[in-house]
């Protein structure tokens, strides 16, 4: 039975709201305003500095040590967090930079209230200091801070500060406070996957540089003769025009901004200059677009000012005004990502399409609000600013007129159509394909829950989850509030935390002020586990004008159900009820010529939608009708697949082989898979092929992670012979082997999820029918016998596949009928020098516990076995 979720009262809503104004005063930030003057050598690529810090201590108690980040020692050596977390991800580039290529910070003395003051760098990394105060700062006191400094700009290939062929990225470049609030300090070692946390102030940043030099920066450009000459120069076509009148070696810019937590510039004589003024729609506010790009970047760029105007007045539709009067966006070489955020100004990677730039243009521009405004710790929880900002980005597509027809095929993927026909992508919004991509990780078992540390999540991870899932989350908790109400929830939240530092418990207590709902479901449970939501449809049964429907959930998640109705596959009736676990019944009205039923549709994230359908009449209510595709593409779940491919194959005796495959599963994980390859060889002229099957149970918590049940039959040709099977009458014969090897897999649960390390136990059976020919010397002629061998296997594997070094230990038990022996193995591959280079070893031993076979088949061999040697067929 349908009831609404809207329990507000006024008492309940008086509640609320005084609750969240006694929080509101209880709220405090540390505050920190920047006078910086830096000079950029582009001979050494080196920056000398000094910077002038004013730091308000607004906090309850008084402190006597503040922290700071040293960000380019991350560069420095390969001890830093940076470092190792490139080698676990495979990237060994800084680990084997030269001293040329590395960079650092130096030079630092601090003053603290004109007096000098020592500080320490941290046991563990070297880009944290902490600050002795010479005398302890009390609450509501401020405290002047000055230091000069040098940075050595690492290169480009690394992360996102660096310097390419003249061109400069000065991101994270200066000594910076660690935010301090309610829940303690927040010093964090700079890495590429978990990002930042600072306080909100004001910059005034000098920046000189050589005279030939274009600049970006964030904040407002104070220069007047320079802005003139950007607006002279903005928008031209030809480079000559760029060539600035001015004798003098060096200048200094001035940049100004307010009410932002960092400060990012950036420096060419490469750039060419685009520049777009427009109005702030609902405001008499003007706000100024620049973009800077090198000439290879001049066509794709053209539009470049329209992506970022368009993606301000969308954020400020849907989210809040935007505050500042200009955006930026530039591109620079970039190693970590295709673009990154800065208040004010971002900087873009390759896209190699128009469509993509756009996409990145609008995502990074997005970042002003969740990260820049919305100043939320993206280290502690990333979905606060990635996963929110990927929902108001694929939005930006599906609510513009732009591309009415919400698909990608309109966007994205028209730079490949022949990938959009291929894999029927023209029927998918950005919601369903973010939800497509994270159920590949969800099927496998190998997700993770959304609310934790960037630098905790696998690499896939970090974009399935914290980008795709959550945006696809939002756009289900947008369709259950009501895209009014989900609006302002948004809005007010904006209101309430612009310029300050909101955690989940403040998104959630705004939303549930604003809504009238109780959203626990959404920001403690389903943000918090790797579970997701397993809604089953059992049957349905009609009584008069009601329709009851049986659901089962097999998840512990009590997510809110939508119930949609469907005729002809169009959308006729949708509702929602609330959440249960396990089994229950929905009471409905049924829709007049409504067809099929399906529920959890929009957005949330249900593994297995396949029985979330029900059809409403007929006998066969749950069948879904059989798709045939080809290669694979994102299933819909009312229907059954089946995906087929040509297959090639070729060995000595049946040559050439040509065939096609069948299989039911296309990158998503599902309990049950098969793949058939029926084929034929061209050389034995005879049919052959294989079918494999597996059975997947994936476990949610043990130390166990999958057990896989896997079937294989395999029927070829292993051997080639003339032979008289009739006396005077040669024939040629092959000989055939018939394989089933059954086995069960178990993968053990890894400690840590970024380990390298991998464990597996394997059980299995190899039952081999084959035809053999034996001589038989009485009548002259060879008969043809059938022999059954059947061979069992137990193993285990314990490997760290690290980048540095990785090495396999394989432990293995074979037995039969005619034997038994024991084997182990040893694999090590050691890395050397700065190329790097790689040595590896094999070291084997095997011992027989008995060997009855007549003709020693079973003997350890070095290069394994062929043809018919081969007895294990593998």
């Amino acid at each position: 039975m349908f009831y609404s979720f809207k329990k507000t009262s006024f008492l309940f809503l008086a509640l609320l709201f005084s609750t969240s104004i006694i929080a509101q005063d209880d709220y405090w930030q540390q505050h920190v305003d920047y006078t910086i003057n830096v000079k950029l050598n582009d001979v050494d690529n080196v920056i000398n500095a000094d910077m002038t810090l004013v730091y308000t201590n607004n906090s309850k108690v008084e402190l006597n040590e503040l922290y700071f980040h040293l960000w380019p020692n991350a560069y420095r050596d390969r001890s830093s967090a940076l470092t190792q977390q490139l080698l676990e991800e495979g990237n060994t580039s800084l680990y084997f930079a030269t001293e040329v290529e590395r960079g650092y910070i130096d030079g630092i003395s601090f003053k603290v209230g004109g007096a000098n003051a020592s500080h320490e760098l941290d046991n563990k990394h070297i880009d944290i200091a902490k600050l002795i105060l010479p005398e302890p700062l009390p609450p509501g006191e401020k405290v002047t801070i000055t230091t000069p400094f040098m940075v050595k700009i690492p290169s480009s290939k690394f992360s996102r500060l660096g310097q390419k062929n003249e061109s400069f990225q000065l991101t994270q470049w200066y000594p910076k406070p660690a935010v301090y609030d309610k829940k303690g300090w927040h010093a964090y070692p700079y890495l590429n996957q978990g990002e930042f946390f600072s306080e909100f102030g004001k910059f005034t940043v000098n920046i000189t540089v050589p005279s030939k030099y274009i600049v970006a920066a964030t904040g407002v450009l104070q220069n007047k003769d320079e802005l003139e000459w950007l607006n002279l120069i903005a928008n031209k076509s030809e480079k000559s025009t760029f060539i600035k009148k001015d004798n003098s070696e060096f200048k200094t810019l001035t940049y100004i901004q307010d009410n932002v937590h960092d400060f990012a510039w950036f420096a060419s004589k490469d750039f060419n200059v685009g520049k777009e003024v427009f109005a702030l729609p609902g405001t008499d506010r003007e706000i100024t677009a620049w973009t800077f790009f090198p000439d290879t970047e001049r066509d794709l760029w053209k539009e470049a000012t329209t992506y970022a105007k368009d993606g301000v007045i969308h954020y400020s539709r849907y989210v809040g005004e935007y505050p500042y009067d200009v955006v930026t966006a530039v591109h620079a070489p970039l190693s970590a990502g295709a673009g990154m955020e800065y208040p004010t100004i971002t900087v873009i990677g390759n896209s190699g399409a128009a469509n993509v730039l756009e996409t990145v243009i609008v995502h990074e521009v997005g970042h002003n609000w969740f990260y820049g405004i919305l100043g939320s710790n993206e280290r502690e929880h990333a979905w606060m600013d990635e996963g929110v900002n990927t929902y108001y980005e694929a939005t930006y597509y599906i609510k513009r007129d732009k591309y009415p027809n919400d698909n990608l095929n309109e966007n994205l993927m028209s730079t490949v159509p022949i990938v959009s026909k291929l894999f029927d992508t023209d029927r998918l919004n950005y919601m369903e394909l973010y939800k497509y991509l994270y159920t590949i990780v969800g099927s496998s078992g190998y997700s993770q829950q959304a609310n934790m540390r960037g630098d905790n999540f696998g690499s896939a991870n970090y974009g399935l989850v914290v980008y795709m899932k959550v945006g696809a989350l939002l756009y289900e908790l947008k369709n259950y509030l009501g895209e009014e109400a989900f609006n302002n929830c948004m809005k007010e939240y904006y209101s309430e935390y612009k310029f300050k530092h909101p955690y989940p418990e403040d998104m959630q207590k705004v939303f549930e002020r604003t809504s009238g709902e109780d959203l626990d479901w959404f920001f403690k449970d389903v943000l918090n586990t790797k579970e997701d939501v397993d809604y089953k449809i059992k049957g349905i049964k009609k009584y008069d004008d009601r329709t009851i429907v049986k659901v089962k959930n097999n998840s512990n998640l009590s997510v809110p159900v939508s119930i949609t109705q469907y005729h002809q596959d169009k959308i006729v009736n949708e509702e929602y009820a609330k959440g249960f676990v396990g089994d229950s019944i929905l009471v409905i009205k049924l829709i007049d010529g409504a067809d099929r039923i399906m529920i959890a549709n929009k957005g949330a994230i249900d593994i297995n939608e396949k029985d979330n359908h029900i059809r409403t009449k007929g006998i066969f209510k749950k069948w879904n009708k059989i798709n045939f595709k080809f290669i694979g593409y994102p299933e819909r779940s009312d229907r059954s697949t089946i995906f087929y491919t040509p297959a090639i194959d070729y060995n000595y005796y049946d040559k050439m082989s040509l065939g096609a495959s069948f299989y039911n599963s296309f990158l998503q994980t599902k309990k049950f898979e098969y793949v058939i390859t029926p084929m034929y060889g061209f050389g034995s002229n005879e049919l052959i092929g294989r079918v494999y099957t597996n059975y997947n149970f994936i476990f949610k918590s043990s130390k166990i992670q999958s057990v896989v049940l896997d079937a294989e039959l395999d029927y070829f040709n292993y051997s080639k012979n003339k032979l008289e099977l009739e006396a005077g009458n040669p024939t040629t014969e092959y000989q055939k082997y018939l394989r089933v090897n059954p086995s069960v897999e178990v993968n053990f649960r890894k400690k840590k999820f970024r380990s390298s390390i991998n464990e597996s136990l394997v059980l299995e059976n190899k039952s081999i029918h084959k035809n053999k020919f034996n001589y038989d010397v009485i009548n002259g002629i060879y008969k043809e016998v059938d022999v059954w061998n059947h061979l069992y296997n137990l193993s285990y594997n314990y490997s760290n596949k690290r980048v540095l070094d990785p090495y396999e230990i394989l432990f293995s038990s074979e037995f039969s009928e005619e034997h038994s022996k024991l084997s182990a193995t040893f694999s090590q591959s050691f890395t050397y020098g700065k190329s790097p280079g790689e040595f590896s070893f094999r070291i084997f031993t095997g011992v027989f516990i008995f060997d009855d076979s007549e003709l020693n088949d079973y003997r350890f061999r070095l290069s394994g076995w062929q043809g018919k040697n081969d007895y294990a067929f593998d």
